[in-house]
């Protein structure tokens, strides 16, 4: 039997003839670890396929879809494919910095057994390869995070959404088998949904070295700063959050947004799903009134329950009239707001 990769290396692909080799490249000269590369294309137009089915790299797999799923569903498979204990992905028109870049990773997640993945930050660069500054595009510093524990985390991603640059992470296969894979239904918020899960059951890191040239390609980048994409992604927002508390636990609630909660102690659950709905109301303008909404929707709920009720009333004076006049004060259906 053939002894399994250390890392399995995804690769979704589209339309990324002119840079695809580039990306395959900066995975094949890693050094020192043991590799495969799965690449599957997600029915190019372009001449992507003809480049792939050129490769004869032992290490390299290639999947040539004629059929557009989704870059989600793509990624998924690849995942379902892969071997190694480890998991990289790299985006086919991205590449990465250094060649060490496995190596160091690895070296990470072996001391640190808790940890399920490790990140790293981004340069940028334009279709040329050409140097693009954090100043002069949309994403900025926005990779450049401090470590936190996971309830910490939970209140970065909940108040402002994500700050991890994919393409810098290998994560523990078993993490996959844990939180779960990719929402195809998403576009805009895929990669924070898979954060918010990981944590919850994980431990991260984010190291400071940069790990990947990310490549700006105008509006063809999936989170660029269109109307469409933002509209995207606050509706998304409102579809998705309505879960985001489910399997976080009171640990995870204190470490993370102890100075927001009114019973800080979380005596019983029904105070732990209390506490969570109220949260929902400390969100600012940075996440819309999506949030505000949810929170609005599960106070209603909660105040159908006989349980919950009293707890609200004895230990948060919450009742109906808090509720009338909260749903007095703003709307998303308003022509005034």
């Amino acid at each position: 039997m053939t002894k399994p990769p250390l890392v399995s290396v995804v690769m979704a692909s589209y339309n990324h003839g002119a840079h695809i080799l580039e990306a395959v490249n900066s995975v094949l000269r890693q050094e020192d670890v043991d590799l495969e590369l799965l690449i599957e294309d997600d029915g190019s137009v372009d001449d992507t396929h003809n480049i792939l089915r050129k490769m004869d790299d032992k290490r390299v797999n290639v999947v040539c879809r004629s059929v557009n799923q989704g870059a989600c569903t793509t990624v998924n498979n690849l995942i379902a494919r892969a071997q190694g204990e480890f998991i990289a992905l790299i985006n086919s028109d991205d590449v990465w910095s250094t060649y060490s870049k496995l190596r160091e990773q690895v070296t990470i997640l072996r001391a640190n057994p808790g940890v399920g993945a490790v990140f790293g930050r981004a340069g940028f660069i334009d279709a040329t390869g050409s140097t693009v500054s954090a100043a002069a595009n949309f994403y900025g510093n926005i990779f450049q995070q401090e470590n936190r524990s996971q309830g910490q985390w939970l209140r970065r991603f909940f108040f402002y959404g994500n700050c991890l640059c994919h393409p810098t992470m290998l994560i523990r296969r078993q993490c996959y088998e844990k939180a779960g894979l990719y929402d195809n239904r998403l576009r805009q918020l895929p990669d924070l949904m898979m954060w918010i899960k990981l944590v919850k059951h994980y431990d991260i890191l984010v190291s400071d070295q940069v790990w990947v040239d990310f490549r700006l390609i105008g509006d063809a980048n999936a989170s660029a700063p269109t109307p469409a994409n933002a509209m995207r992604g606050m509706n998304e927002q409102f579809l998705q959050y309505e879960d985001f508390w489910d399997g976080a636990d009171a640990q995870q609630l204190r470490e993370g947004f102890l100075d927001l909660l009114q019973v800080w102690t979380l005596p019983t659950p029904v105070h732990l799903e209390i506490e969570k709905v109220l949260l929902y109301f400390k969100a600012g303008k940075a996440v819309g009134g999506a949030l505000r909404l949810l929170g609005l929707q599960k106070m209603h709920r909660m105040l159908a329950s006989a349980s919950h009720r009293a707890v609200l009333a004895k230990d948060y004076a919450i009742t109906d009239a808090w509720l009338h006049r909260e749903l007095g004060m703003s709307s998303p259906f308003s022509a005034t707001q």
